[in-house]
């Protein structure tokens, strides 16, 4: 079983990170700037500033997608290059929530569900979170719709999954 999901995080986190890059940014185009102390040094600086933040941005965009893979023995989570592997064998208890989330746009209101998935391991508590791509025209139609596509979602197919491969675990 292999799914990509469009990753969550909270706002401190995108926070820390937009602020962080931002000051490599400045700091590392300011510092090249006063180092080589000519009008070519200037434009060197706006160049490097240019190509740091394109940096940013493509590295900013790749942190929203994750995937992760399930086979008989473990599930891979993968988020920009590094890989999480945790063996089902590990697994203690698993937890599916889900958060509606609101916030205030330009053009009105935006809601959206997040799912979170809490996998407690012998050693680690590990937690990951996706937004939910529900279809909200046939929920309108038929509000008992939203109960089906909760359970069809992707945290919670491999929940399922994991419990299937899993017989003896007690799952919460």
């Amino acid at each position: 079983m292999k799914e990509k999901y469009i990753r969550e995080h909270d706002a401190s986190e995108g926070m820390a990170l937009g602020c962080g890059g931002v000051f490599v940014i400045i700091w590392l185009s300011l510092l090249i700037g006063v180092l080589i102390g000519t009008p070519a040094g200037e434009m060197v600086a706006v160049l490097v500033f240019v190509i740091l933040l394109t940096a940013v941005l493509i590295i900013g965009a790749g942190l929203e997608k994750g995937s992760f893979e399930a086979d008989d023995t473990q599930v891979t989570f993968s988020c920009l290059g590094r890989k999480k592997v945790i063996r089902y064998g590990e697994i203690r208890s698993m937890k599916l929530e889900r958060h509606n989330r609101t916030y205030n746009t330009r053009t009105g209101m935006t809601r959206y569900y997040v799912e979170t998935l809490t996998i407690n391991a012998k050693e680690n508590t590990y937690v990951f979170s996706a937004k939910m791509e529900l279809d909200y025209d046939v929920v309108a139609m038929d509000p008992d719709d939203l109960k089906r596509q909760f359970e069809n979602s992707r945290f919670a197919k491999l929940k399922t999954y994991i419990e299937e491969r899993i017989p003896i675990m007690q799952i919460d």
